[in-house]
């Protein structure tokens, strides 16, 4: 029987050295590698989540700048084809603000480094550069003051917060808050613009008046990126009336 009892202890000695619990070291170790893996998963989500949205804001502004040629193509179209109301006055009105080609005051794209030295010093270079954006939601109309928004018209135009975009509202213009939801709304009522997000439109005439290139470029910033994202593209329209 004591010789029972004694085994007995023995084995639990023996269990009791062997079973020990987890050291520090090794609780700390398995901590580590659980961060790391942490970290690395999160990474990688916001790494996908901004690749996406990234992708999502290049074909929304891709969307708006081609939005803004077809309504130059529509305008010189209905001139080209007659047109002896609204639209022709707003031909008129684009190419009469046209810069020569070989000025300097044309703003060249490919010397932007930052998206928001185009704003400085109250949108100078814009402003040389006569920088417009037509409401595509309101084009025929007697007011030329809502279909053809002129960077000296008021302060339209400003640094995209998201992405380069322009703003809709239902009020008087310029009136609202760019931020709210409601302001860039498809329905029909929206057909104010209310500012002009990280984007313009250029007029550039021929010096023999054969014709007039038209830039129509955007500048902003991606999510989680101080690199600027830039599109832009040119169109000519060539000027009936020199033609005949």
């Amino acid at each position: 029987m004591a010789m029972s009892l004694k085994k007995e202890k023995s084995k639990r000695n023996f269990y009791a050295r062997t079973k020990r619990g987890d050291t520090i070291v090794e609780v700390m170790f398995a901590m580590a590698v659980f961060c790391f893996v942490a970290v690395l998963a999160i990474s990688s989500m916001n790494l996908g989540l901004g690749k996406a949205e990234g992708t999502l804001e290049l074909t929304t502004v891709r969307n708006e700048i081609n939005a803004q040629a077809e309504a130059i193509r529509f305008v010189a179209q209905a001139k080209n084809s007659g047109d002896t109301g609204s639209l022709k006055n707003l031909w008129e009105k684009i190419t009469g603000n046209a810069v020569d080609s070989d000025s300097s005051d044309i703003l060249k794209f490919s010397q932007i480094d930052k998206c928001d030295d185009v704003y400085n010093n109250d949108n100078t270079a814009l402003k040389k550069a006569k920088a417009f954006v037509l409401n595509i939601r309101n084009l025929q109309t007697d007011d030329m003051n809502k279909s053809y928004i002129s960077v000296n018209h008021g302060n339209f135009f400003k640094a995209a917060p998201i992405s380069s975009r322009i703003v809709y509202n239902n009020g008087p213009m310029g009136v609202g808050n760019s931020t709210d939801i409601g302001l860039n709304t498809d329905s029909a009522e929206h057909t104010t613009v209310s500012s002009v997000e990280g984007m313009w439109d250029l007029a550039v005439k021929d010096r023999s008046g054969a014709y007039y290139d038209f830039y129509i470029q955007a500048c902003w910033y991606p999510p989680n990126s101080k690199s600027p994202t830039k599109l832009d593209t040119v169109i000519r329209i060539y000027n009936k009336d020199d033609e005949e």
